[in-house]
């Protein structure tokens, strides 16, 4: 239960720092991986295990207003894409 928590409060903060970087719908993906955590963690785990591999997945996100990339703001993605990794494995 203390790692379903976990797990959705990275998943919070993923979702607010892609929607203020224009990332909008990997925003309302990872909200609804929130709700598939809380109905059904192990299921909610197997999917979220989906987002870190293969071309278009989360970890080939890059932040970045004005075609420049954001450094802090991809740090700051770097460190939460590990965390919810290791969440969830």
């Amino acid at each position: 239960m203390k790692n379903k928590t976990a797990i959705k409060a990275v998943l919070g903060q993923l979702e607010f720092l892609l929607s203020q970087h224009g990332e909008p719908e990997w925003a309302k993906a990872l909200c609804r991986f929130q709700v598939q955590i809380e109905d059904d963690d192990s299921n909610g785990r197997y999917n979220l295990r989906g987002l870190f591999g293969g071309m278009g997945s989360l970890n080939d996100v890059v932040l970045q207003k004005n075609a420049r990339p954001l450094f802090s703001e991809n740090d700051e993605l770097a460190a939460l894409r590990e965390q919810l990794f290791e969440l969830i494995h």
